[in-house]
């Protein structure tokens, strides 16, 4: 019993020890060993900057016939060149004791070098069966084509596809060749029936030629994130056949898109409508986040219990005809400078397409267009008052004022302009100047953060907190008024 309480006080030690006193404790005995080593790696991803630091590792798992392997259930490979010799290791390694192996996430930031590095590590890194979760980087034709050969039942998936360069850019026969290796739909086919979160950046969601008839569906996929996606052409038919159970899908863009005028963006939202309207939409999409004109081009005509417009950009009427479809209760606008709300935008604020808004959030950057000169502070609060006051059914009002551009460019840049010293004093007088226009609103937050100065964000809420929608402004409560 002895040898079992001194073990047993032993193993105790080890879980509140830090990695250099359990380190010291594996060189006393073999089980002192492998129960270390659970500790060492008691990572949710262990990561690794260098083929030197993965050599190392690869050596400490291959220790006692590859029995640490069974601790180990995050990998992150970080640099940007693998050495050949240790990329034949680590496929030996995973090769030789495959059974051993319960890796439940895999991140690659520069996935085409490391596949280059070794012939074989796509095939090691295809043949795991446990991976859940995956974050790759740099994805091109050699990703692709291991991800199409993935055995892992994939839950979570997060693409960032290789970036054309400009002669590629060029080279139109080029990208049509290689269209299929950047449409996640076919890259991810192994994961139609685990893939529930995908998150792809500078992949396709349609062929530039060719059939866009896709056979494969995703029905447990709810979390879609697009970013620096082409949405000219796209038939949301696509998107709704692929993705059928979508409740969220975010757009972002890099930059915000110029659309030429000679692109029929009228003809493509007219088509998707009458395409949805034939054939059926989501059934169970809550949340959609985009730029108003990636927002029209996609044009869902569902019910959509939130619609999240991102800036800089607005277009009233595009606006106007997609919220009359969507019949949204909770309603945001972020990014946008503080003079959003137009005579045209703020007449919108009053029809019917608008009147089931029972959440409305605001986020201002202000400054980040108009001169600090040229912002009469009361005047933009004002305007905010006056649109929010045509919507009847008002019930939750969040607002956060963002002032870090506002200095920029000053004349005298140490000193706050008129803006900045106007947002800086709010308190809940402010918020009752909301309140007693808009009668149905129960609670008003408002938070001011970025003002040369400013210690800490000033946040005040007048009203009881609603569970119901959490609040940006919430975020801010690290001072109170």
């Amino acid at each position: 019993m002895a040898p079992l309480l001194y073990l047993d006080v032993l193993f105790g030690i080890m879980a509140l020890s830090d990695d250099p006193t359990i380190s010291r404790l594996m060189r006393v005995n073999k089980s002192l060993n492998i129960e270390g080593s659970k500790y060492l790696l008691d990572e949710p991803c262990i990561s690794m900057r260098s083929s030197k630091n993965l050599d190392s590792l690869i050596s400490f798992l291959s220790a006692y016939n590859g029995t640490r392997l069974a601790f180990l259930r995050g990998l992150s490979l970080e640099m940007q060149t693998l050495q050949t010799s240790v990329a034949r290791r680590l496929d030996d390694l995973l090769t030789t004791h495959a059974t051993k192996v319960v890796l439940t996430q895999l991140d690659i930031q520069h996935l085409e070098a490391i596949l280059k590095s070794c012939s074989s590590i796509s095939t090691a890194f295809a043949r795991l069966t446990t991976v859940t979760h995956i974050r790759f980087e740099g994805v091109d034709a050699s990703g692709s084509e291991m991800l199409r050969n993935f055995q892992s039942k994939v839950e979570r998936a997060v693409l960032q596809w290789h970036p054309f360069g400009a002669e590629e850019e060029e080279n139109i026969g080029r990208l049509f060749r290689v269209q299929d290796t950047r449409i996640p739909m076919l890259v991810l086919r192994n994961f139609q029936s685990s893939l529930t979160t995908l998150a792809t950046t500078l992949g396709n969601l349609h062929r530039f030629r060719g059939d866009n008839t896709f056979q494969e569906v995703y029905p447990l996929l709810t979390d879609l994130q697009l970013r620096d996606i082409m949405l000219l052409g796209m038939q949301t038919r696509t998107m709704i056949r692929a993705f059928p159970n979508a409740q969220k899908i975010v757009i972002h863009q890099r930059t915000a898109i110029e659309y030429d005028r000679s692109h029929p963006i009228d003809a493509q939202h007219e088509r998707n409508v009458a395409d949805q309207l034939a054939h059926g939409s989501w059934s169970s999409l809550e949340t959609f986040m985009a730029g108003i004109l990636d927002l029209y081009l996609i044009s869902p005509t569902c019910p959509i219990r939130e619609v999240h417009i991102v800036g800089p950009q607005m277009q009233t009427r595009l606006l106007r005809r997609i919220l009359k479809r969507t019949r949204t209760t909770r309603l945001a606008f972020s990014g946008f400078e503080g003079n959003l709300f137009t005579p045209a935008l703020t007449e919108m604020m009053r029809k019917p397409c608008v009147e089931r808004v029972e959440f409305l959030e605001l986020t201002f950057w202000v400054g980040c267009v108009l001169p600090a000169e040229a912002i009469d502070a009361p005047e933009m609060v004002e305007s905010w008052i006056c649109a929010i006051s045509g919507l009847p059914r008002l019930r939750v009002l969040g607002i956060v004022v963002h002032l870090e551009n506002l200095q920029a460019g000053r004349a005298s840049p140490h000193e706050p302009c008129a803006a900045s010293a106007y947002f800086t004093c709010l308190d809940v007088r402010l918020l009752q100047l909301f309140k007693a226009e808009v009668p149905s609103l129960e609670t008003v937050e408002m938070a001011v953060e970025g003002a040369r100065g400013q210690r800490a964000p000033v946040y005040a809420r007048l009203g009881p907190e609603n569970p119901e929608f959490k609040m940006y402004a919430s975020t801010f409560r690290c001072s109170f008024l």
